[in-house]
């Protein structure tokens, strides 16, 4: 493209040279009139008040209208490969990303693709295990996102018909990520009406954002910079915990993840204790704490029996946690 482009400008501009100067010393015109007449040529205007007056002159003339009508007939198919090209992708692209939209259940919407929107969705996206589509206002962002080939939809979240484009009623969870407090706080309010049960994680500034989002429906509230103070801060005084933590991520421990799983009532361990489940014996996990209702069991004893309801927050071999999952019943 760039190359047809670039003879697209300057194939013309060259032609003119050529005819201006080959009229300058064929006919021996003024370089003005020389220009004049070449200009006239290779339009095939021909007003006749200039015109050839040798033989060599009429033969160089020649020349120029077909090149002219050359040029003008690749200026013509470039233009029109350009928006035709163009137009089809845009259509063909927009068909196809608004087919596979709708085909989308129990994904993930990020709204907004900034800096954290952006690490949210390669994070999400390398895991191969979840899908997602972001929405995005910026136009150029959005040229960005389109590159990666991650489903997204150009337009403001905050709009209700933008987030039912992305398949909120679908959707599994939604993650507001926009810098804009106010953004953040419409984009839950709307989504928790579109989506009772949908899990929203928003980003927030300061505590009183923070509460006013839970309020009107976010799951979790997150604030990036007390985040990355604290953890800075542990940095610098308790280093060797920090070290461990990080062993413990994906990124330390490429073998082994987190996984948290809710135990119904028809699973086969609940009323088990954890040594009864041979989870630790059988697939090497190990549960590092139980939510029942809104209490935390820290480090649960292996006497410790789980109740229908409990969600266990373990530490598995990747290898085996399809199994564990189908073991326990339940749905990550």
């Amino acid at each position: 493209m760039n190359r047809k482009f670039l003879f697209f400008i300057t194939g013309p501009i060259i032609l003119i040279i050529i005819g201006a100067f080959g009229f300058y010393f064929i006919e021996n015109l003024s370089f003005l009139d020389s220009i004049y007449l070449t200009s006239a040529t290779i339009t095939t205007v021909g007003y006749g008040d200039i015109h050839p007056e040798s033989k060599r002159g009429e033969i160089f003339s020649l020349f120029l209208m077909f090149g002219g009508v050359g040029i003008f007939t690749y200026s013509l198919a470039f233009i029109m490969n350009f928006i035709v090209e163009g137009e089809l992708k845009n259509i063909y692209g927009g068909r196809k990303m608004e087919a596979s939209l709708k085909k989308l259940k129990n994904h993930y919407i990020i709204c907004g693709y900034g800096n954290v929107g952006e690490r949210i969705a390669n994070r999400l996206r390398e895991s191969k295990k979840f899908d997602i589509v972001v929405i995005e206002k910026n136009k150029q962002t959005c040229d960005k996102i389109k590159l990666t080939n991650i489903p997204y939809i150009d337009g403001d979240a905050t709009d209700e018909k933008i987030l039912i484009e992305a398949g909120i009623t679908n959707a599994k969870g939604l993650v507001t990520s926009i810098l804009d407090d106010a953004e953040n706080v419409y984009i839950v309010i709307t989504a928790r009406s579109l989506n009772k049960n949908l899990h929203i994680v928003a980003r927030g500034s300061s505590d009183k954002v923070k509460e006013k989002l839970y309020r009107i429906g976010a799951n979790r509230v997150i604030m990036p910079d007390d985040i990355g103070a604290r953890i800075m801060a542990e940095s610098l005084t308790r280093p060797y915990i920090i070290d461990f933590m990080d062993s413990m991520t994906e990124e330390g421990d490429i073998n082994s993840e987190f996984i948290s799983v809710r135990i119904e009532n028809d699973s086969r361990v609940k009323d088990q204790t954890i040594k009864e489940t041979k989870l630790g014996e059988s697939y090497g996990a190990f549960v590092i704490y139980i939510k029942r209702d809104e209490k935390y069991i820290n480090s649960p004893r292996a006497e410790t029996k789980i109740e229908g309801g409990d969600v266990l927050t373990m530490r598995v071999p990747k290898e085996f946690e399809k199994e564990i999952l189908e073991y326990l019943g339940a749905v990550k």
